[in-house]
Parts: structure tokens; C-alpha cells; sequence
């Protein structure tokens, strides 16, 4: 999977459900997303971005099954990891 994508996802959940699976034991999964567009957001869907706030990543890779979130704030980035059990 290629870092910095994620905000190409529309679906985050399937995304890191098929990180946690594919990753082995103890494997780190590392990307950055975007947080926010200020006043580009209403351009976010015809452009196909998904810009996704920290919270809702953290929450995603819980349902995944993903720990050990960990974060960089890069405005308008976030970094961030997690790793499978």
C-alpha cells in the first residue's frame, strides 16, 4: 500500500481492514492523511479527496484491530502509524 494515500480512500474502514490483514504480526503500517482543506474543503469531493481529522483515523485503526496509533501533525497532514498485534 502506498503511503500518503489515504485521503484517496472513501471507504477508511475496508483500507485498514485490508492493512491489518496483510500485515505480519508486529507489523508497523505508516501514512499520512489529509486533515483539513480550510477553504477548498467544499472541492474535497469533486476532486476525490477525503480529507479525514486525527480522531476519525484513531478510531478506524481501533475497529481494525491496528495499535500503538502514534501521530505527527504536519498541517494539513497528519502522519501517523499504527501496528498489528
Amino acid at each position: 500500500l502506498q503511503a500518503g494515500s489515504v485521503h484517496f480512500f472513501r471507504d477508511l474502514d475496508a483500507l485498514l481492514s485490508e492493512v491489518a490483514r496483510v500485515l505480519k504480526p508486529g507489523g508497523r503500517y505508516v501514512a499520512s492523511a489529509l486533515t483539513a482543506l480550510g477553504v477548498f474543503g467544499p472541492l474535497a469531493s469533486a476532486a476525490a479527496l477525503f480529507p479525514r481529522p486525527e480522531r476519525v483515523l484513531r478510531e478506524a485503526c481501533d475497529r481494525a484491530g491496528l495499535i500503538r496509533f502514534e501521530r505527527v501533525r504536519v498541517p494539513p497532514l497528519v502522519i501517523f502509524s499504527a501496528e498489528r498485534p
